[in-house]
């Protein structure tokens, strides 16, 4: 069993802590020399290696930020021991016949063969099912599901799989002849030429590029899905919002470069006077303005401020970058502020 998903925990004087999402294994447990409180600041899974003999001599009270999972045969010693959960706690099942997962788990045709008839499948973690599967297949192997973190399958597959689930779980469906892209994408021309499908599913950030036309648009794509933010060209916004339900997707459109921002930086004056042309800026991260900057120049090269993180600026310049806002769920800070924050 590996223990890679837990970090920075630690013991205090007031007892044995975790800053992160943790399964709790019998190694761990073990290193404890005596009976301690364990806090939990997100989920915690109890692994089906420990003993209850462990709980017993190395815990003495849970306190969780997060839902609570443990197996079964605990119920009697977790419970008298739960001093406050915030979120669910749900039991699992691991008799010697059940299988046990710990973390991720991608669910292919293959690993599903090699299951044996009417398995109970425990995955602590998230169970992934990129590809659509037989549906007499998966109720043939799993007699039973558990699944700790959420759930992403395709649509054909959803139905069969919720009926399998001993407790419910938010599912990630892909839609029915859809392609499922999982990581950000660049859709420039030679992507939109040679795509499997003219029907995207997307759930990371997705840009289109600016040497994209409006009739390759629309002749290539025929409907997308965006989970996360799509740059668009404000020149395709029209062919764009025919191809997404517009109402749920958060297109943030752009002229000229596209400068995404998701670290610490600074925008110095010489970087605005050497544009040819105009920009949009994406904060994520934090942007500082060279003070040096007038709010002339600002209008003159921005063509939008999307922020969805932190600005500073002088007095002068907050101003026009509020009138050039586009996505503002961050903040804009003048230099004054921060100056007085760090007296």
């Amino acid at each position: 069993m590996e223990e890679k998903d837990i970090k920075q925990a630690g013991m205090s004087e007031s007892g044995w802590k975790f800053y992160a999402p943790t399964i709790l294994t019998r190694q761990m447990i073990l290193r404890q020399e005596t009976l301690e409180d364990l806090t939990v600041y997100g989920p915690l899974t109890i692994a089906p290696n420990i003993l209850i003999e462990d709980i017993e001599q190395k815990i003495s009270q849970l306190t969780v930020f997060g839902p609570l999972d443990y197996p079964e045969y605990m119920e009697d010693v977790v419970r008298p021991r739960i001093n406050k959960v915030v979120g669910p706690i749900r039991s699992y099942f691991c008799d010697v016949s059940d299988v046990v997962i710990i973390g991720r788990l991608i669910l292919d045709e293959s690993y599903l063969s090699g299951l044996g008839d009417g398995t109970k499948l425990a995955v602590l973690g998230s169970l992934r099912v990129p590809e659509e599967l037989p549906n007499e297949l998966i109720k043939q192997k799993i007699a039973q599901l558990f699944v700790s973190n959420g759930i992403f399958c395709r649509e054909e597959n959803e139905t069969v799989l919720s009926s399998l689930l001993s407790t419910p779980r938010k599912m990630i469906v892909t839609p029915k002849g859809y392609s499922l892209i999982e990581k950000p994408v660049l859709i420039d021309r030679t992507m939109l030429e040679s795509l499997p499908t003219k029907k995207l599913y997307c759930t990371g950030r997705v840009q289109i590029d600016p040497e994209v036309d409006a009739r390759s648009l629309d002749k290539n794509l025929e409907s997308i899905i965006v989970t996360d933010l799509i740059f668009c060209p404000v020149e395709l916004l029209e062919v764009l919002y025919k191809k997404c339900k517009w109402h749920e997707t958060r297109v943030v459109d752009y002229a000229g470069e596209l400068w995404t921002i998701d670290d610490i930086r600074e925008l110095p004056i010489f970087g605005l006077q050497a544009l040819e042309g105009r920009a949009t800026l994406i904060v994520f991260g934090e942007l500082t303005f060279d003070r040096a900057i007038e709010p002339l120049l600002l209008t003159e090269k921005l063509y939008k401020v999307h922020n969805m993180g932190a600005i500073i600026c002088t007095a002068d310049q907050k101003p026009v970058l509020k009138s050039l806002l586009g996505f503002h769920s961050g903040e804009i800070y003048e230099y004054s502020e921060m100056d007085e924050e760090n007296l």
